[in-house]
């Protein structure tokens, strides 16, 4: 899976689910802690 739509789906979830727990994420997506905690901070600066 490709960084834009695995931060697409992240968005969704979180949008969905009200709150996120980055452990959860990168065992679901199958990536480590920092690349989920890089996707975040790309969201976040992208608003």
């Amino acid at each position: 899976m490709f960084a834009e739509e695995r931060q697409r789906r992240i968005a969704e979830l979180v949008s969905e689910a009200g709150r996120v727990n980055v452990t959860d994420l990168a065992a679901d997506f199958d990536i480590t802690t920092e690349t989920v905690r890089r996707d975040l901070a790309a969201l976040e600066k992208a608003g």
